[in-house]
């Protein structure tokens, strides 16, 4: 590879900062387009992979416990959303709906969603509560979720219309509409182009339309 966004795009990792944490490092990561444990090796250094690895520091918080309910009894691929008294305040699909549910000033406010995207994240099913435009809450879904393949499957199921061709085209997911897209303009749209135009009814390209599928 000649950079590390197209080894981000080929791996299927998202974080520039994780490429360059692995890279020369015995210690490998998991690369979900290639589905498998893979070492990243840069030619110009040494040639040699390091054996230690520095990773975040975290504290050691208890993992969360609701009164009278196991964390193994929860829906799963549902989040669940508890108020500090541990009484339940809602559940979502997806850590991005409950950011932008929970924070539905976020534009105006000017909140980073994605940072608190990453606090829920790193607070689910832990003792660590997250402050929210609504206020503080505790996170906590069933272990056996697995957020990567639902994520894989689609997170934003969408009908593809094409106004030039008058067909209509139904998709699990972003993912699969930039493959469609890809054979058709010979170039692979960016999710975040798409998503974009999804969530404000656009045109893009000023051909296609991604109306949401409830």
């Amino acid at each position: 590879m000649n950079s590390i966004r197209e080894l981000m795009e080929f791996l299927g990792i998202k974080s520039r900062t994780t490429i360059r944490k692995y890279m020369n490092h015995v210690e490998g990561l998991y690369a979900p387009n290639l589905k498998e444990k893979i070492n990243i090796r840069y030619i110009n250094s040494d040639n040699s992979l390091k054996h230690k690895i520095i990773h975040r520091k975290t504290k050691n918080i208890h993992e969360l416990s609701i009164p009278d309910t196991s964390l193994l009894n929860l829906t799963p691929n549902l989040l669940y959303v508890y108020r500090l008294d541990f009484s339940l305040f809602s559940t979502f699909k997806s850590i991005n709906e409950a950011a932008k549910t929970l924070n539905p000033n976020h534009e105006k406010l000017s909140i980073n969603l994605r940072g608190k995207e990453v606090a829920i994240s790193r607070a689910k099913n832990k003792h660590k509560e997250v402050s929210t435009e609504v206020g503080l809450f505790y996170f906590a879904e069933n272990p056996n979720t697995n957020r990567w393949l639902l994520n894989q499957q689609g997170r934003f199921p969408l009908i593809l219309k094409d106004v030039k061709q008058d067909l209509d085209k139904f998709f699990t997911g972003i993912k699969p509409v930039q493959l469609y897209l890809e054979k058709i303009l010979e170039k692979k749209p960016e999710y975040k182009t798409i998503k974009l135009h999804y969530e404000k009814g656009t045109l893009y390209k000023n051909q296609f339309l991604f109306i949401p599928k409830r």
